[in-house]
């Protein structure tokens, strides 16, 4: 029986070569040989399977993972960043540092000066002088009023100039601490002409927008430091898809320029609020402590998260022929002579992960070979 379907389908190619003329060459591998004998079936030479470097394959158990597609950034907690600006204003007097310097916490990245600098000083000074005074003052107008000796108005006064004074003295002395100046020093006489802006956090610098001499006001952010100890992603899930979203489920992401290169992490914090304009929800990842990166914060990810694994039988991606919205799958059917005879079968064809796509009705056809390198080569010949 096998003979004679042999010899059947032989004598449809014989009459296939013969009726498409000088179409076929004996061991042609420009691709002109491609004959359709039915609808369905392909002939391919051995010279041309060899030359495509085509391979045969059965289907492998493969775990199949549904995701749920995001999109987002890297980022950094609100602590792993500050921002640097001016208390009071200033004109820019040194700025060494240029964006990608790395600073450690406490550093002095920034020095302004301004008059109004020395005449809070002054002011300070001045107030401190008078503490001694009006406090000596105070205790000695307590104790005449306790012996009757003067008048509870004088004692009001003097504690009233006594407390204003202790009021103002702090103030002062808050404001120039905000400033980074010694209140001490200044009182032993020390006064000082420029400021220093210290790093309240190390890292790397990302912003500067400072030059010397320029004019910097309290609303001005000068310079941008930030730690990448902890980085992770911040991704946007689209409404439809929130309530698969659970806490450790894994992801796996890639940059938006490489994304054969996929990094691993996972879901660790989930939003309770759906931005209004777009209809999607925060979510937060952690990036595995063991993945190699070096990412800048802002890169833009592409990014799916697991939401269920199960188990099918799958095929290689490039056994998978997509053509509009139907993927098909090339059945190795029989070897007649130096041809391979192949069957172009329509499939239910899942979403690729990790280089395999699961198709779900390859149950009863899982023992059979299929073309899985080289598919799309039947493509290019249309």
């Amino acid at each position: 029986m096998k003979a004679i379907q042999k010899i059947g389908i032989l004598a449809i190619l014989v009459l296939g070569i013969q009726s498409c003329g000088e179409k076929r060459t004996e061991g042609d591998s420009s691709g002109t040989s491609l004959l359709e004998e039915t609808e369905k079936t392909l002939i391919i030479s051995e010279a041309q399977f060899q030359n495509q470097n085509m391979q045969l394959g059965k289907p492998e158990m493969k775990p199949v993972t549904k995701l749920v597609q995001a999109s987002g950034y890297i980022d950094v907690p609100p602590e792993n960043r500050a921002v640097i600006s001016a208390i009071q204003p200033g004109y820019v007097k040194t700025a060494p540092y240029i964006i990608g310097d790395q600073v450690r916490k406490g550093a002095g990245v920034i020095t302004l000066e301004n008059q109004d600098f020395i005449k809070l000083q002054q002011e300070f000074i001045e107030v401190s002088a008078k503490k001694a005074y009006l406090e000596a003052e105070y205790r000695r107008q307590k104790t005449l009023l306790e012996e009757k000796i003067s008048s509870e108005k004088n004692f009001l006064k003097a504690e009233s100039d006594y407390r204003e004074n202790i009021g103002h003295y702090e103030g002062l002395k808050k404001q120039l601490k905000l400033l980074n100046i010694n209140p001490d020093a200044i009182e032993n006489g020390q006064i000082i002409s420029a400021i220093t802006l210290y790093a309240p956090i190390g890292g790397s610098v990302t912003k500067v927008n400072v030059s010397k001499g320029k004019y910097a006001a309290p609303s001005d952010e000068l310079m941008e430091i930030v730690n990448k100890d902890h980085i992770h992603l911040e991704l946007a899930v689209f409404e439809k898809d929130i309530m698969k979203i659970k806490i450790g489920q894994p992801i796996s992401f890639h940059l938006a320029d490489t994304p054969s290169e996929v990094f691993e992490g996972e879901v660790y914090k989930v939003g309770a609020f759906v931005e209004e304009e777009s209809r999607t929800l925060r979510v937060h990842g952690h990036i595995s402590d063991d993945e190699p990166h070096n990412f800048a914060i802002g890169m833009f990810v592409q990014a799916g998260i697991q939401v269920e694994s199960t188990e099918s039988w799958a095929l290689p991606d490039s056994a998978i022929l997509r053509e509009g919205e139907e993927s098909y799958v090339l059945q190795f059917r029989e070897k007649i002579g130096s041809d391979y005879i192949f069957l172009k079968t329509e499939v239910e064809a899942g979403e690729s992960y990790n280089g395999y796509v699961p198709i779900s009705d390859l149950e009863e056809n899982k023992d059979d070979q299929y073309l899985t390198k080289g598919a799309y080569w039947f493509l290019d010949q249309n």
